[in-house]
């Protein structure tokens, strides 16, 4: 049996997948570095997770997942890299809201915050946008 955090991650790969940011390069948990060749991508990382009982006759409990997507991409035809990832992140959050459910695998899954950093790779400047949501699930 698959654990519902983990469904819930597949669940969001495959929307970015489908959300025409990265193609085929969205990944989960990845820890090694993609190279300039392989950009734009995406990263989709969980990170700590609170569980709360949902009542004390029940086995079920309320978690309440932190759920990273870490896009980098580089400058694209002159365009500066940080509007190059404003871009691209203005596609992922209309991915991550078409379906705030995600098919009722989440009560709730919302946007709270985003970060933007930038890495030197060589000649090419990356940038490295982190959008952050926090996911609520029953399990």
């Amino acid at each position: 049996m698959t654990h519902a955090r983990t469904n819930l991650r597949n669940a969001v790969i495959a929307a970015l997948i489908g959300s025409d940011v990265a193609g085929s390069r969205v990944y989960s948990n990845r820890s090694n570095v993609v190279d300039e060749a392989s950009l734009p991508a995406i990263n989709v990382v969980t990170l700590p997770e609170t569980s709360t009982q949902r009542d004390l006759n029940s086995s079920a409990y309320m978690r309440k997942l932190t759920l990273n997507i870490e896009l980098k991409a580089s400058d694209v035809n002159d365009v500066l890299v940080a509007d190059v990832v404003d871009n691209f992140a203005e596609t992922i959050e209309a991915a991550m809201a078409a379906d705030p459910t995600f098919a009722g695998m989440a009560t709730n899954v919302a946007l709270t915050g985003t970060n933007f950093t930038k890495e030197i790779a060589g000649d090419i400047p990356i940038g490295v946008l982190t959008l952050n949501y926090q996911a609520t699930y029953f399990a």
